[in-house]
């Protein structure tokens, strides 16, 4: 009798537990900074898709570097596109796709897909601190492909 009385106890509690609410970003700004997309760290600016489903999170990145150092000038200008895979209340999982360009001495594309996740610290609702990891794909001059690991870090205040 006791252990029905306590199975009972908890089915009831996790059916009285309040739903678990994705952190819902449609239609909302992020600014911020990010170094995912060159070596340079960049002024970044998200921009949350409104979708009408809480789950469904997608978002437009636009990001750009200035390099003034040592006497060279370079310019770093690129986007991605962010689709969540993983939703929760203070974790967001995202699969990426992010195209980007350098200008300068050593001008580049490079193509970038892989995964980032943002973190919502409890009671900072409103900042993000993003990790990305994926690949660092540079076309050569000669038609060949330079293929790189890619880790960085970003961090966006969401209005």
């Amino acid at each position: 009798m006791p252990k029905t009385l306590a199975s009972l106890a908890l089915i009831t509690g996790f059916l009285a537990a309040p739903a678990a609410h994705a952190k819902d970003l449609g239609s909302r700004i992020g600014v911020g900074f990010d170094t995912s997309l060159t070596s340079i760290p960049a002024l970044s600016v998200r921009y949350g898709v409104p979708t009408g489903n809480r789950i469904v999170n997608v978002q437009i990145e636009l990001d750009l570097g200035v390099d003034l150092s040592q006497g060279a000038s370079t310019t770093a200008l690129g986007g991605r596109v962010l689709y969540a895979i993983a939703v929760e209340d203070n974790v967001n999982l995202y699969a990426v796709g992010g195209l980007a360009t350098t200008s300068g001495d050593a001008g580049t594309t490079h193509f970038q897909p892989g995964f980032a996740m943002d973190s919502f610290l409890f009671g900072l609702e409103n900042i993000g601190f993003t990790t990305t990891w994926g690949l660092d794909l540079v076309p050569g001059e000669e038609g060949g492909l330079t293929t790189t690991g890619n880790l960085a870090a970003g961090v966006h205040y969401w209005f």
